[in-house]
């Protein structure tokens, strides 16, 4: 029977690291195709706004889907203005906003770059915010449409690999009960072990279910101590560990498995790394 469990985690490991292989392809086709998408919006902008552009010297640069910044090249920190076109989930529709920074017109190029936030402000204000929607992702159609397809391909990949993962713990698990039931669960390290407010042990070397209720829901634990005595002559602890056996009644099972798996796993992965 453990041999059995053994080959169903061994083969549901090697489906998550399949399906975690497929998700991270479709990951990455997803980055290149919004890279694109991004250059296009990036384009359609320059285009929208070239007067500003060319005069300040700005290019737009989408921080987000649905944000977008004129930046300065040459002076990192100094935007002339932010345009907000999105779809409204909330609402199925589009929204649109504007935004920059207010000062003081005390020379010429403040002046002349609130003329043309005007203008600015002119052009998004009279556009439905559905058309500066279509007009920045304007080219972008396609391939809104296969990164919506690779992304439900994406969520169906992390699903079946979240049940293959659910079913590599159950199976674990399983084991771990088969363990606790017959010899006992043994640490190559002393550990501590804390089930609800009942069982509470430190330096913890053995743990074994003695006996199960007539529902299984709870049990009775016999736990195995580890213990270096302190020597008051030298004020130091002994080389030699003595054991301490200590019982418990009426744990519950499920939250003893479950902690017992944890560390567990805690203690492969230690002594992995």
């Amino acid at each position: 029977m453990k041999d059995f469990i053994k080959n169903q985690i061994q083969e549901n490991q090697a489906v998550v690291k399949n399906l975690q292989a497929g998700i991270e392809n479709i990951g990455d086709r997803r980055k290149e195709l919004e890279e694109k998408m991004k250059e296009q919006r990036e384009k359609n902008l320059q285009n929208l706004f070239s007067k500003v552009t060319e005069e300040f010297g700005v290019k737009p640069v989408q921080n987000y889907e649905g944000s977008y910044t004129f930046r300065h090249e040459d002076k990192p920190g100094s935007d002339l203005f932010t345009i907000y076109s999105r779809e409204d989930w909330r609402e199925e529709g589009y929204e649109k906003a504007m935004n920059f920074y207010t000062t003081t017109c005390d020379n010429d190029f403040e002046f002349r770059r609130l003329d043309a936030l005007g203008k600015v402000a002119r052009l998004v204000g009279m556009t439905s915010a559905k058309a500066m929607f279509d007009i920045i992702n304007e080219g972008t159609g396609k391939m809104r449409e296969e990164d919506r397809e690779l992304r439900g391909e994406q969520i169906a990949l992390a699903k079946a690999k979240d049940a293959a993962e659910r079913a590599i713990n159950d199976a674990q698990a399983k084991l771990i009960e088969m363990d606790l039931l017959a010899n006992g669960v043994e640490f190559e390290e002393p550990v501590g072990l804390f089930v609800g407010n009942k069982l509470s042990v430190h330096d913890l070397v053995k743990v074994k279910i003695t006996k199960k209720s007539a529902s299984g829901k709870t049990c009775d634990v016999e736990t195995v101590r580890e213990l270096r005595e302190f020597n008051p002559q030298t004020g130091r602890f002994k080389d030699e560990t003595t054991t301490h056996t200590m019982n418990f009644d009426r744990i519950k099972t499920q939250d003893l498995i479950d902690t017992i798996t944890f560390l567990r796993k805690k203690e492969l992965a230690d002594t992995a790394s």
